[in-house]
């Protein structure tokens, strides 16, 4: 669905997007999104500001012990600046999907700047790429 709200969002027309998915999807200002929306494992950004903000929202599934606390960690280059909300997530049962935002923001000189946004509940760390391209 994650795909169809992006697809939405890049202006594509209803009929087009019928002909891409395959079912009745359709687009309204309800369902459009952006390519920050894709619920992919890793974050990306091409800017040709130097000065730049993303917000990226994901959700992640529990897939470990049904009981469990992940606590999360950004590290990353000089100049990027990063943020999670909620920076824990406490899972119930395994399956859950609960959601989180990243926000990126900083200055780049020029190239990539890089950094990682790492969940961790001391017994297993699931680590995700982040990668900002001046271009």
């Amino acid at each position: 669905m994650d795909k169809v709200k992006m697809l939405c969002g890049e202006g594509y027309k209803t009929e087009v997007l019928r002909q891409l998915t395959g079912d009745k999807s359709g687009c309204t200002s309800a369902t459009n999104g952006t390519v920050f929306d894709l619920n992919y494992p890793s974050f990306a950004l091409s800017t040709v500001e130097k000065h730049f903000s993303a917000t990226y929202r994901r959700n992640v599934t529990n897939v470990g012990d049904a009981v469990s606390t992940y606590k999360a960690s950004v590290s990353g280059a000089p100049g990027l600046r990063m943020t999670v909300e909620p920076d824990v997530l406490t899972f119930g049962a395994q399956g859950e999907q609960p959601a989180f935002v990243l926000k990126v923001e900083g200055e780049a000189a020029d190239g990539t700047l890089s950094g990682a946004l790492t969940w961790s509940d001391e017994k297993h760390k699931v680590r995700s790429p982040i990668a900002i391209y001046l271009a």
